[in-house]
């Protein structure tokens, strides 16, 4: 089974439907049967069986699926050894980052890189934490750039702790907050992996945290919303106040920001990591980039605009 079967194959376990399949193929659905047809030949087994509109892999299917994955990381394993021969920095550099970094604060990164490493191709998969964690541990990617608190045994660096301000649209009383209407960011979150994390919900419990640590009356919550840029909108407006962390906070907003502090005067903060697994650094492409980041000092430029806000 060459590249191109593995690839095929990997494409229709994930789409388990043959006319999906076949389109992101950019072939017909004849010309997919018929190589599914040749495979179950070469292989002498049934790999899919027929379920109404979809399809539904057989275990020695399944098995075959495994064996093209394994087959394909092998293969790229192989080519990244060839492209570290050489001395020049080249290849494909594969990334996870959770959305908010991607959405605030990676394109200047990436774009600097890439002014450094001009051969270098970046495959970057915006996705949740345990999809990256995930990916790392199967070989899909190369780093992880993920939020939170979790249980990750390998490589780790800490590239930057935001804090949270509460922003409003006015001036507002921080010791009236309680009786003011509050525009919450919630996700639906799936359970907690293995890795020890849960998307948001340790963040929520964090702010929860914050709130009874200062506050004897809970929030008075008037609306719930997906995603940060929506709470700002909504906050712009005047329906309410929110709070966000300073990764999606821009020089030019206007709003009246309060830096959330514990009584003991600690900030609430939300940490930022590049994570990696060790044997990864053997690839030249891989190591520079973790170099780059690590030379950016996001950590100490973040602490040192903290400290202007605090003072201000």
């Amino acid at each position: 089974m060459d590249e191109k079967d593995c690839k095929v194959l990997l494409i229709i376990f994930e789409e388990q439907n043959l006319s999906k399949a076949a389109e992101r193929l950019y072939i017909t659905q004849p010309a997919l049967t018929y190589r599914i047809r040749q495979l179950e030949k070469q292989y002498q087994l049934q790999i899919v069986q027929k379920v109404g509109k979809n399809i539904k892999f057989t275990s020695e299917g399944k098995h075959l699926v495994d064996y093209a994955r394994k087959s394909l990381q092998e293969h790229q394993r192989f080519k990244e050894f060839i492209i570290n021969l050489k001395s020049e920095v080249q290849g494909t550099l594969r990334l996870g980052v959770s959305s908010h970094f991607t959405q605030y604060r990676l394109a200047p990164i990436l774009q600097q890189f890439l002014k450094l490493y001009p051969k270098t191709e970046i495959f970057l998969n915006t996705s949740t934490n345990q999809e990256i964690f995930q990916a790392l541990e199967n070989g899909g990617l190369h780093v992880g750039i993920v939020r939170g608190e979790f249980n990750w045994i390998d490589q780790k660096y800490l590239m930057s702790e935001d804090p949270f301000y509460i922003i409003s649209n006015n001036e507002i009383d921080l010791e009236q907050l309680p009786t003011l209407p509050r525009i919450s960011y919630r996700t639906n979150t799936p359970p907690l992996n293995k890795f020890g994390y849960k998307p948001d919900t340790l963040l929520l419990e964090a702010i929860d945290g914050w709130w009874k640590d200062r506050y004897n009356a809970p929030p008075h919550i008037t609306m719930n919303v997906s995603n940060y840029e929506t709470c700002k909108q909504l906050v712009t407006h005047g329906l309410g106040y929110s709070i966000v962390p300073q990764l999606c906070l821009h020089p030019q907003d206007t709003f009246h920001k309060y830096l959330m502090t514990f009584r003991s005067g600690q900030p609430l903060v939300r940490k930022t990591w590049l994570i990696y697994k060790e044997p990864s650094l053997e690839i030249n492409l891989v190591n520079e980039f973790i170099n780059h980041i690590k030379s950016l000092n996001l950590h100490e430029l973040i602490g040192r605009n903290h400290e202007k806000e605090t003072k201000g």
